[in-house]
């Protein structure tokens, strides 16, 4: 599968990546710089950076006279940002984001102004950082089936816990419980404070599909094709559904209804409380074959009252989330499209080819892209004004973090990591944390300001 060999190459660069670092004797005791180590030794961020062999680019599109546009196709038309009722209240880093829209309304970084951690697990990291909302700790796991919390100021490990396969999922928190898939076929519900096994379910096929929590229910689908809906106290079924086809993506919830798209093309909405089909959409392309580009981020999102997905063919489908009926579709110049964002009016999407697309979320009409960027094929992740995505390795073997303008596409900064960024960044109160191919998680501290609400409390 697609997703299978992109794990696999990303294996082989990141063991390439590691090959080299050895031949230019950095040391493995510095792999993890944390605050405390910059206060202790007077380090400065460019200390820091020389240290690391990160290269950093900083630049404000606001302030920065010579910022260019160069490689930016804008297309001016009017935004609708229309109702955004219906959407979870929280953000998405304590993993409620029960709309998938990949947006949070917290703080974000206009400017990078200092490395606060950069944590090394010696394994990819093949989850999103996210931070718990007791600011308990950093959660994410990787290809070794290693689930860490780091501590939020220092990245110290507050502890790890060992499944038996690949973590790709993307965790859910409550106040007391992390949740989280593997491909050793078990969901996993640990002790937020000290990592213990609270209970463990068997879903009979790999989890990619990344958990939601809401009402004491946690809700997942597994390479069974089932669907799970279990009570995150005990893991006891309260139902299940059959899709008869793979379900890599993560649900996504509005109200009393669920989301998901199956590998066989077919969006379903489900009943949460039931699980009884209410409708089912067939995505239909000349191109054949879907089970190899479903993944964890195809999640459906929901925003202005419609299910936003992408199929083959680098469709992009706008469904009317009562009715399951088509209100338009978007073409992109590639075999395929996957992975969607939404925030303010506005559909944000990551092609096969790295380019970035920004769609006006009521008409289907283009209002930018960024192309050639070679982004990584993950969703964005957008603070009020401001877009983030990575990169993978270019020329140079280093990854990049971009932050864009959310209506324009201008460039607003970019950071180069060791690596590829292959999962997408995180933002919270300011610090954004990423991800990278080369085991790296980094928490970056930047000066940023107050961004208009994404979701209301409706």
């Amino acid at each position: 599968m697609v997703r299978f060999s992109r794990v696999l190459l990303l294996l082989i660069m990141s063991t390439a990546l590691l090959v080299a670092c050895d031949f230019v004797n950095m040391d493995a005791t510095d792999d993890n710089v944390s605050s405390s180590d910059i206060r202790d030794n007077d380090f400065t961020l460019t200390d820091i950076i020389s240290k690391e062999g990160i290269t950093q680019i900083v630049g404000s599109s606001d302030d920065n006279e010579n910022s260019s546009d160069e490689g930016i196709t804008t297309t001016v038309n009017p935004i609708d940002v229309g109702n955004v009722s219906g959407l979870s209240s929280n953000g998405h880093m304590d993993g409620t984001d029960l709309g998938r829209t990949n947006s949070s309304n917290t703080l974000g970084v206009d400017e990078v102004e200092d490395l606060l951690w950069n944590f090394n697990s010696n394994n990819e990291i093949t989850s999103t950082p996210i931070k718990a909302a007791d600011n308990s700790g950093v959660l994410f796991g990787d290809i070794s089936g290693t689930f860490y919390s780091l501590e939020i100021n220092t990245g110290d490990i507050n502890w790890e816990f060992s499944a038996n396969g690949p973590i790709t999922t993307t965790a859910a928190v409550t106040d007391r419980l992390v949740a989280f898939g593997s491909r050793d076929q078990y969901l996993y519900v640990v002790d937020l404070e000290n990592g213990d096994l609270v209970w463990k379910f068997n879903a009979g096929g790999w989890i990619e599909s990344s958990p939601v929590i809401d009402d004491g229910v946690i809700y997942f689908g597994s390479y069974n094709g089932m669907l799970y809906a279990l009570d995150i106290e005990s893991g006891e079924i309260i139902w299940e559904f059959d899709a008869k086809s793979v379900i890599a993506s993560a649900p996504s919830i509005n109200a009393a209804i669920l989301y998901f798209l199956a590998d066989d093309g077919v969006l379903w909405a489900i009943d949460r409380y039931t699980g009884r089909a209410k409708w089912n959409f067939a995505m239909y392309s000349s191109t054949p074959v879907l089970s190899e580009v479903v993944t964890e981020s195809s999640a459906p999102i929901f925003l202005l009252d419609t299910i936003y997905v992408s199929g083959l063919g680098g469709i992009v489908y706008a469904i009317d989330g009562k009715t399951g009926q088509e209100k338009w579709k978007f073409k992109i110049d590639t075999l395929l499209s996957l992975n969607l964002s939404a925030s303010d009016g506005i559909i944000y999407m990551v092609e096969l080819a790295g380019t970035v697309v920004a769609v006006d979320a009521k008409s289907g009409n283009s209002i930018w892209e960024l192309p050639d960027l070679s982004a990584y094929n993950d969703p964005v992740f957008v603070t009020g004004d401001i877009v983030y995505f990575g990169t993978t390795a270019g020329d140079d073997d280093r990854g990049t973090i971009h932050a864009v303008e959310s209506r324009t596409g201008r460039p607003k900064w970019e950071f180069k990591v060791l690596s590829s960024v292959n999962t997408y960044p995180s933002v919270y109160d300011g610090v954004l944390y990423v991800g990278s191919g080369d085991g790296h998680v980094y928490a970056l501290k930047g000066s940023g300001r107050d961004t208009n609400p994404i979701f209301n409390n409706k």
